[in-house]
């Protein structure tokens, strides 16, 4: 049984590290197509899962901790981007609105 789960740990280990620098190098060889992300994706759950089954093992354990830190940081800046973004959005809307009342006031002058 120690076996399997110092298996099931260094697999872990391998999919953590192939979905850390899988991508990198697909990008550098230029696939930018939407694949090194899924790859990516796909490395990672499966590197937690493998790890979650191995759990007693200290590698496994350390896999899952970075694993979930990263879903962390990632579920992070996205609420961040999408708040910026929609901030980014209404300020230029107004920013819009302001210019047509300036423009219609001006035309209205004349």
């Amino acid at each position: 049984m120690q076996n399997q789960h110092d298996f099931l740990a260094k697999t872990a280990l391998g999919l953590f590290l192939a979905g850390i620098l899988g991508p990198i190098l697909l990008i550098c060889f230029g696939i930018n197509t939407g694949g090194p992300y899924i790859l990516g994706i796909a490395c990672e759950f499966f590197a937690l899962l493998f790890a979650s089954l191995s759990w007693s093992q200290r590698i496994s354990r350390i896999v899952a901790t970075v694993v979930l830190c990263l879903i962390a940081v990632g579920a992070g800046n996205f609420i961040l981007f999408k708040t910026s973004a929609k901030s980014a959005r209404d300020s230029m809307q107004a920013r819009e609105a302001q210019a047509r009342l300036n423009a219609e006031a001006s035309a209205a002058k004349r």
